[in-house]
């Protein structure tokens, strides 16, 4: 067995689902081919949040009639079960990530995410963009998305939320270039190319992990898909309450900044295509707090963040300029950047076997992954673009993202309980000893 599942008793003291850190030495925490997995989890990420992150710029697209004609509301389906599938498919991922198809994983999910960007250039209606765009590209994303992290997670300890920080960031970036992309080639060559060439850039890029990327230790017991006793933790279900409010509110500035800066804020429309790819130009936030959260703790972190991200999004509803809706997405970014990185760093410091850290990953982003599905829809019925009313959509957003951080606090204090109870007992043994 490979040193890292077998840390034990010597280097952690296991309990109530955490682990208290004691000696580092199992992982490697530096060093190239650990820094390599950063890479290549940065590219996944790129592919899979990046796109996501730019359906913001598809919403305004297909909201024009171009290609067909459908509510907001029913737009954001697509988007919604995109990002969704990319979690809900993390219950199956994890599992086999944890039985050791990690490299089958990333050359199934690399193939389906180009498939569906293809299809998706020759789509013309509704439904077809449902199937490629949502569904196909959805899949091949969750297969991807908890091992690519997983990997990561594997190679740090100490450096564990700035390694996988750096990853997540690759889902900042491919949120500023994408809608760029979409936005400049769209009138000069149309939708279908646009695909065509945003497809050929995920094809080549995927390879640099599918060559690189590694996976360190396979369990030797294999786990159930779900693994639901995993709630009787007390600060991983709060975490997984957290984020699932979170996922509800956080994401609905991101598909909807491009409207509200055309229809409330009178911007151009080349500028209201931009707001997307500055709502995602976040690396500050993804990268300088979650630095500290290495000091402070990652869910510490996501407390602060949310509370700010929902503080904003209220905030949102009184915006009506162009100057005033810049500063609030770079704002809104920072914030929401920090706790849209951290879920993976957060759930690995209530996971006291790191071998089981794909399963516990797949689990939580399946019932958190929830409020993804839900959120944007919900915020699309409670929107009318036509009448230019966003605020009952502003608001859904503000109370959802407001209500995670209170289950945040919950879950840290639940940890922080359990944590002095598994030293006192550890220190209890030392004495006896």
């Amino acid at each position: 067995m490979d040193s890292i599942s077998s840390v034990g008793e010597s280097n952690q003291s296991k309990g109530n689902g955490f682990e208290v850190e004691i000696a580092i030495e199992e992982y490697p925490d530096g060093g190239l081919l650990a820094w390599s997995q950063v890479v290549g989890s940065f590219v996944l990420v790129f592919c899979t949040w990046g796109l996501t992150n730019s359906f913001g710029a598809y919403q305004t697209y297909y909201e024009s009639g171009e290609l067909f004609t459908q509510t907001s509301s029913n737009i954001s389906w697509i988007g919604s079960i995109q990002a969704y599938l990319l979690m809900l498919v993390g219950i199956i991922t994890g599992p086999l990530f944890d039985r050791g198809y990690f490299k089958a994983l990333l050359i199934i999910g690399s193939f389906m995410i180009v498939f569906g960007i293809m299809m998706s250039s020759l789509s013309t209606t509704y439904y077809q963009v449902m199937l490629s765009q949502g569904i196909c590209m959805g899949v091949g994303m969750g297969a991807l998305w908890v091992p690519s992290l997983g990997v990561c997670v594997q190679y740090f300890l100490k450096y564990r939320s700035i390694a996988i920080t750096l990853a997540a960031s690759g889902g900042s970036i491919g949120g500023v270039i994408f809608p760029i992309i979409i936005k400049r080639l769209i009138p000069k060559i149309g939708f279908g190319w646009t695909c065509r060439v945003i497809g050929l850039i995920c094809f080549v890029t995927l390879f640099v992990p599918i060559m690189i990327m590694k996976q360190r230790t396979i369990p030797e017991t294999h786990r159930k898909i779900l693994q639901l006793s995993s709630f009787k933790e007390l600060p991983y279900l709060f975490l997984t309450i957290g984020l699932f409010l979170s996922f509800t509110g956080i994401y609905i500035p991101f598909y909807y900044i491009s409207s509200y800066a055309n229809r409330i804020a009178h911007t151009s429309i080349n500028i209201s295509y931009y707001m997307i790819s500055i709502i995602n130009a976040s690396l500050s936030g993804r990268i300088i707090p979650n630095y500290y959260a290495d000091r402070v703790g990652p869910i510490n972190t996501m407390i602060v963040a949310s509370f700010i991200s929902g503080v904003l999004a209220l905030v949102w509803i009184g915006i009506r300029n162009t100057p005033g809706l810049i500063i609030f997405s770079v704002l809104y970014g920072i914030s929401s950047g920090t706790v849209v990185s951290l879920p993976p760093s957060a759930i690995s410091s209530v996971t006291n076997d790191i071998t089981r850290i794909g399963s516990r990953l797949g689990t939580a982003f399946f019932f958190a992954g929830f409020g993804t599905l839900i959120g944007n829809p919900v915020a699309g019925k409670l929107i009318d673009i036509n009448k230019g009313e966003f605020y009952k959509g502003q608001i859904w957003s503000g109370v959802m993202t407001l209500g995670s951080t209170f289950f945040l606090t919950l879950a840290q204090y639940y940890k922080r309980k359990a944590v002095r109870q598994v030293q006192f007992d550890h220190s209890s043994n030392i004495e006896k000893n």
